[in-house]
């Protein structure tokens, strides 16, 4: 017999805002963000920014020094605050599309996600 021990992390600021409704547009915005950037998960961050809107690999300009990301690393080889902040340039990034998109998102996936199972 093996004893595990799990150990919670607590998540990043990004997903605690003081609000419920801010807290799930965020959760959303990420888990929409991150489909569409790893559709092309063995491309680079550039050119799968590209896939998700023309002129989106200008937001890597716009992460600080601290947290910059090479245009030509893998998507697949991003860390979780990576993915995290280029999810927040992303919502800071003044040309993105309009949240209809985010809407009907989050009416799609809320169809296959009511049944619960016990």
């Amino acid at each position: 017999m093996t004893l595990l021990e799990l150990v919670p992390k607590v998540p990043h600021p990004f997903f605690c805002p003081p609000t419920p409704g801010e807290r799930e547009k965020n959760w959303l915005t990420f888990e929409w963000f991150l489909c569409h950037l790893f559709v092309l998960r063995a491309s680079s961050v550039s050119s799968a920014l590209r896939s998700v809107a023309p002129g989106a690999e200008n937001i890597l300009q716009e992460l600080p020094t601290h947290q910059a990301i090479e245009p030509t690393r893998r998507v697949r080889c991003l860390g979780t605050n990576e993915l995290v902040n280029l999810t927040m340039a992303w919502m800071r990034w003044p040309f993105r599309g309009p949240d209809t998109q985010l809407k009907e998102y989050s009416d799609r996936r809320s169809r296959y996600t009511k049944a619960r199972i016990y």
